[in-house]
């Protein structure tokens, strides 16, 4: 017998055959080589429709068996298309009580498109430390910071919001030009917020005092940050 070849879709049909029989999903083999990415979307569909029924325990084996498919499947297909790859994923996570090491893995494999579904993920768990590393480490813009969730870090955490708000504020000034010195205003503006939910209104203030000596020949500068009204 030759051996089925890596992008066969008929381990998927023995899949779909096996739940239409009623027959548990166990001892399923997914090819995990790259040719096969193409059925990926294919074996989520197949677990969504078995989370569907219920069987929340053969789902998230079909979703582990089909995971070694995630990275080449994302490389393989454009950004709005993956985008939808780790909604999908993150749903059927959540929805079949999988692990959240196990979640954690899968949606890092998904890298950027999984941005957002990431961050819900490490807020929801309180994980607000995380949060902030995650978007050191990726180098995430501003608008990144924002639309995933600074809100919350501000109203939970806002220590760590206030360190991460820091960098971006940093980063604009070394740009010397006013629009930059006006988006570092705006940042500084949630700063502020989240010093005053922390209660540290003299920490605020003295840190302001720091930034104006540091930055004090930048006119441009000092002039927007009057105009931000910023101390508390």
């Amino acid at each position: 017998m030759q051996p089925e070849s890596p992008a066969s879709p008929l381990p998927l049909m023995k899949a779909w055959l096996a739940v239409l029989l009623g027959k548990p999903a166990s001892g399923l083999s997914v090819p995990a080589d790259p040719d096969a990415a193409p059925l990926f979307p294919a074996w989520i569909e197949l677990a969504e429709f078995v989370a569907a029924q219920g069987a929340d325990e053969d789902a998230r084996e079909i979703l582990l068996a089909a995971a070694p498919l995630i990275t080449p499947y994302m490389e393989a297909v454009s950004f709005m298309e993956q985008r939808k790859a780790a909604a999908t994923l993150a749903d059927l996570c959540r929805d079949t009580g999988m692990r959240e090491d196990v979640t954690a893995d899968i949606l890092l494999s998904c890298g950027a498109a999984a941005e957002t579904e990431y961050a819900e993920f490490l807020l929801d768990r309180h994980r607000y430390r995380e949060w902030a590393a995650w978007h050191h480490l990726n180098r995430s813009g501003f608008d990144r910071v924002e639309m995933t969730g600074l809100k919350t870090l501000i109203e939970e955490a806002p220590m760590e919001a206030i360190y991460l708000c820091h960098t971006h504020v940093t980063e604009q000034i070394a740009l010397r030009n006013r629009m930059n010195y006006k988006e570092a205003v705006r940042v500084l503006k949630k700063m502020k917020r989240a010093a005053k939910k922390a209660g540290r209104a003299d920490w605020w203030n003295e840190y302001l005092a720091v930034l104006r000596k540091k930055h004090s020949r930048l006119r441009a500068l000092m002039e927007e940050m009057e105009r931000g009204k910023l101390t508390l």
